[in-house]
Formats: C-alpha cells, structure tokens, sequence
C-alpha cells in the first residue's frame, strides 16, 4: 500500500509518454483521505490585489509579471498554467528548488508573486501579512483563511485545482478492497485523526474506491490537456 497523491497518479502520468505500469488498473484505490489547496500570493507593495487584478496587470503588461513555485511540472506551476489557459494572460514562470525558496523571495520583493501549496509556509505568512493571499486554487474556500477567495469567485467558474491525497494499493479483489475501504474510511471519521490532519491543513474526503478511481482518470485526463495546451512538451 501507499500514500497516492496529485503527483504521483495526476501529473506523473499526465507527463510521461510511457510508464513500466499501468496506472489505472495496476491499482486499487482504497479511498481518498483529502486535500488542501495550492494559494496564489503577492507581495503586500504590490498593487495586485485580486486575480482581477492579476489578469488586467497580465493583460496590460504581458510576459513582465513573475511568479515563483516550486519547479516545473509540480501543481503549483500547473495550476497557474490552468489560469492562463483559461484567461489567455501571460506571465512569465520562475522555477525554485523547493517551495520556500519561492516563498522567501516573494515576501521579500525580489519577485512578486508567488504560488504554493497553503499548509506550511504560506498559511503562516499570509497571517502574518508578510504577503497577501489572492485567492486558493480549490472550488471551496479554506477554512484556515476563510477570508481569501477562491479562483473561482473571481469569474473562472470552472477552476479547479486541489492537492489530493488517498491510499492505494496493489490490484485486490474486490471484497478485501471494500474491506480495506470500510476500515479506512471509519478511521478517517475519528475525531483524533481529523484533527491531526487540520492541523496540517488537509481537508478530509474520504471515497468509495470506484469514485477515487474515477477521480484518478480525470485528473490525467484534465492535466494531459493542460498540458498539450500550454505546449509543455518538455513535460513529458
């Protein structure tokens, strides 16, 4: 068994022209435990103050404005390469080796924006106003910053982008599959747990394990086309 996630059975497959397996049905997909969003950030001088505003600076001013993440093909980077696909606005990616060297340099104006998972980093300098939370990538705002939007509201109705974990495993029959299901969902449910994942910041959702499934193939199926579509042929 393992921890699956948006990396390993979203983009991984979306970006790699062949796997030694089969995603999809060399596994079985217990259940998902949850996810968390990734937060797009300014630096607080910065007159960007929404993703209104980020879209006409980005229309006004195309290829000058910056943001960083943590490297190319991770969901913080694909998640802004979703917006411009869906905005048609053009802003110039500065990959990092890792999150909060991304982070370090948008509270300190060197760039400045910025995009990166919420738990951690950016959910203690957002409260900190050492940047400022334009908005969260998943459809539902978070209740840790219940007071920044979310991408959605500000127009892009169909944006989405959640940073998903789950168990599976190896192909099972189907009833140890249920079995496993049933345990880890009342697990999932227990008060103990839940709140050891909030302090992470994971939001639980648990699943059966054909709707993880599913989940799963339309995640490669939405990042495939991200991909393509943004010409990020060097992905793959």
């Amino acid at each position: 068994m393992m921890l699956c996630n948006i990396g390993t059975h979203g983009i991984t497959p979306a970006t790699s022209k062949k796997l030694p397996y089969d995603y999809l049905n060399d596994f079985s997909f217990i259940s998902r435990i949850g996810g968390n969003p990734n937060v797009i950030m300014a630096h607080p001088l910065v007159s960007i103050r929404s993703i209104s505003d980020l879209i006409a600076n980005a229309k006004s001013n195309p290829g000058k404005l910056i943001y960083g993440s943590s490297g190319v093909g991770a969901s913080p980077h694909l998640s802004v390469e979703l917006l411009k696909l869906m905005t048609g606005i053009n802003i110039t990616h500065a990959p990092y080796k890792g999150a909060a060297l991304a982070l370090a340099d948008v509270m300190g104006g060197q760039i400045p924006l910025s995009v990166g998972n919420l738990p951690g980093g950016p959910l203690s300098a957002i409260k900190s106003g050492k940047v400022r939370g334009l908005a969260v990538t998943t459809t539902y705002r978070s209740l840790k910053l219940p007071e920044v939007p979310t991408v959605a509201e500000s127009g892009l109705t169909n944006y989405e982008v959640s940073g998903w974990y789950g168990i599976c495993s190896s192909r099972l029959n189907s009833q140890l599959e249920a079995k496993l299901n049933q345990d880890l969902v009342k697990v999932l449910n227990s008060s103990a747990l839940k709140q050891k994942l909030d302090d992470q910041g994971i939001d639980i959702l648990s699943s059966t394990p054909e709707e993880f499934r599913i989940h799963v193939k339309t995640e490669v199926v939405k990042w495939k086309k991200v991909i393509k579509e943004a010409k990020l042929e060097y992905l793959e």
